[in-house]
């Protein structure tokens, strides 16, 4: 599949109009435009019926992969899990949870150039709702019940959260991580 078995090609190059994320600009396409009929009745997936749609499908099938961050901040670089699994606080998304990507941002990154150029900095969270695209129908978290449960490396926990990260980080963490189910 290419970009356009999804989305329309003018969406990619704006309207010329401030915004504030790339969201308002793309349709709304999600994976259920073309898979309605796993929530169209019982769905021969499990997970399907547990969960139904409180989960962004990418959360179980978008590939888990390590990446660089703190480049920004002037510490070097160090790598880690680049998603995680937390809570949506996008009132245009149907979903309670979704994965979200680290925006290496820290109070002081811009400073350099500009005095206070964050005054809101703890109002928004720097751990944001992504969409990525690298999706696949069988991943690690999908392939099992414990791949999510029991797995607490994979939600965003207070843990994660470093000195200094905004306060709104705290909406976005996932307090109860699901326990690991045994077999029977």
């Amino acid at each position: 599949m290419d970009c356009f078995d999804c989305h329309n090609p003018q969406e990619f190059h704006g309207t010329e109009t401030p915004y504030q994320d790339r969201y308002p600009l793309i349709s709304k396409v999600s994976c259920l435009s073309c898979h309605q009929d796993q929530f169209q009745g019982p769905s021969a997936i499990g997970a399907h019926n547990v969960h139904g749609r409180d989960f962004q499908c990418q959360v179980c099938h978008a590939v888990l992969y390590k990446g660089c961050y703190e480049c920004h901040i002037g510490k070097g670089s160090r790598s880690q899990l680049q998603f995680k699994i937390g809570k949506s606080l996008r009132p245009d998304r149907p979903y309670r949870y979704t994965l979200l990507r680290h925006n290496p941002i820290v109070r002081d990154t811009f400073e350099a150039r500009l005095k206070d150029a964050l005054p809101d900095y703890d109002l928004i969270p720097n751990w944001k709702d992504t969409s990525p695209h690298n999706i696949q129908r069988v991943t690690y978290r999908s392939r099992t019940c414990n791949g999510c449960h029991g797995n607490s490396r994979i939600f965003l926990r207070s843990e994660d959260l470093k000195p200094g990260d905004p306060r709104a980080d705290e909406q976005v963490i996932v307090p109860n991580i699901p326990l690991k189910i045994e077999a029977k």
